[in-house]
């Protein structure tokens, strides 16, 4: 069992119950951030085309890097209009590479 595991509670529905649900969902958000959860493999298999990212965050992006690359290659955030970014972004590449992406 690790520092962010939990077992399921017989506290209740009240008042202590609820207290505990929202530590327990508050410190399951902040393992995402210091485990590196976040870390997607992304592949470009051609330069500058639209690349869709789901990240799984709940919420737009508001920051992201490259920790990994195959290839020497730039990656950079798309200027299309992302429809859904609590979902996905959108990032190309100027040219075929897999990349180490970290999301926040």
């Amino acid at each position: 069992m690790t520092p962010f595991d939990f077992q399921d509670s017989e506290i209740g529905d009240g008042m202590l119950g609820r207290v505990f649900d929202r530590l327990r969902d508050a410190l399951r958000s902040l393992a995402n951030a210091v485990t590196n959860d976040r870390l997607i493999r992304v592949t470009f298999t051609a330069g500058t085309t639209d690349t869709a990212v789901r990240h799984a965050l709940g919420a737009p992006v508001r920051t992201w890097e490259i920790v990994d690359r195959s290839a020497n290659a730039v990656v950079w955030q798309s200027s299309t209009v992302n429809n859904s970014p609590r979902d996905a972004l959108i990032l190309q590449a100027s040219a075929p590479v897999t990349v180490l992406v970290r999301v926040s």
